[in-house]
């Protein structure tokens, strides 16, 4: 069957007639002509192959009437296409012979089991390539663009390109959606025959396919771990109360925000505010700064649990806490001065046998991500 295959020609075909003049108006506004028609496709395409993928599995071959109306659809796309890349300046017409033309043979039979798991990965090469193949194509039309408007005339061998380009799609395409069996040709040529080396395709579809599951799998993972990272830095408490912390002791970046830790009281004493019985206060400063260009992560805006105290007994949030020297009550929030820096100083209330064990500082509350100086 392989070799009656190859001796015909591909039962997928596109051709083009090439024009001698073409209209300089039209090409100069063709984005905006070929909005109704690709407006048109992009409702219409969708589900028709699946549904014929589904009839294929359950009786091994199209119906007729949902062949042809696969293949009319795809023939009214290629004219799109063809108007859209200057092809030709003709309107695309819904029905009746036009100066572009697709056309696809009936199958009898249709493979199930390559239309499960074979086809997709066989065209993997094909798809890679045709990739580039678009990118070259588009700078083609750009160029012809060019040269229609000023001469009216799309050079001969760059639209023998744009179209052989297309034709190589439409064979591609029809072979995925198993409107054929017919292994396309690695070509741009309109009389090429069925491709020998679907076995060898294939196998470098599933090496390809598997390379990039691996690496959009190991870039989600890099991303996810990226995204919900915490910092944590180890530094003396005395040397925090005393203020005396090395810079790269308190100093720890994340994303766009680097928090600053300065310094921090224990024994804390204020007019303002006084520990009840079994009970002392600690404050801290923490200095938040912004990268260039980036207010905030947060909108710019900070509360009670920007920053929060472990202890040996639990998790505090601040009862005091100033950002630029405007109190924070909840609910209201602060707006800080992001362009110098976000001075925060915040006061807790902890029990007398409790150790100060780590502060935190969250950019945002909402992601859960934070910096930590682990006090030893």
């Amino acid at each position: 069957m392989t070799n009656d295959l190859q001796r015909e020609p591909y039962p997928i075909s596109f051709d083009a007639v090439y024009p001698e003049q073409l209209s300089r108006i039209t090409t100069l506004f063709r984005l905006l002509l070929a909005i109704p028609v690709l407006s048109f496709l992009y409702l219409l395409q969708g589900n028709v192959v699946v549904a014929g993928w589904v009839v294929i599995l359950i009786r091994g071959r199209w119906p007729r009437w949902l062949f042809d109306f696969q293949v009319g659809l795809n023939r009214f796309s290629h004219r799109a296409a063809s108007y859209f890349t200057l092809i030709t300046d003709k309107y695309p017409a819904f029905e009746g012979p036009w100066v572009v033309s697709y056309e696809a043979e009936f199958p009898d039979r249709t493979s199930r089991w390559k239309l499960l798991f074979w086809k997709l990965i066989a065209a993997v090469p094909h798809i890679i390539i045709l990739f580039f193949l678009s990118i070259a194509a588009g700078a083609v039309v750009f160029i012809a663009w060019w040269a229609i408007v000023f001469t009216g005339k799309f050079p001969k061998g760059l639209h023998r390109f744009v179209v052989g380009v297309i034709r190589w799609n439409a064979r591609v395409g029809a072979y995925v959606m198993s409107l054929t069996d017919a292994f396309p040709p690695f070509s741009l040529d309109g009389d090429a025959r069925p491709g020998d080396n679907e076995a060898l395709s294939a196998a470098m579809g599933g090496v390809l396919t598997a390379v990039m599951v691996a690496a959009i799998t190991v870039g989600v993972i890099a991303f996810v771990q990226y995204n919900g990272a915490s910092d944590d830095v180890t530094v003396r408490y005395q040397a925090a109360l005393d203020g005396t912390l090395a810079h790269d002791d308190a100093f720890e970046a994340m994303d766009s925000v680097a928090f600053n830790l300065d310094g921090g009281e224990d024994e804390f004493a204020s007019d303002l505010i006084a520990a009840p019985r079994g009970h002392r206060l600690v404050a801290f400063n923490v200095t938040m700064l912004f990268a260039p260009g980036r207010s905030s992560l947060n909108g710019g805006t900070f509360d009670e649990g920007t920053l929060r105290l472990n202890t040996t007994r639990g998790t505090e949030r601040a009862i005091l806490m100033t950002v630029g020297g405007v109190v924070v009550t909840t609910p209201r929030r602060a707006t800080a001065d992001s362009a110098l820096g976000a001075p925060l100083f915040a006061v807790f209330e902890v029990s007398d046998d409790a150790r100060v064990t780590e502060l935190r500082a969250y950019p945002s509350t909402s992601s859960g991500r934070h910096v930590a100086w682990k006090f030893e």
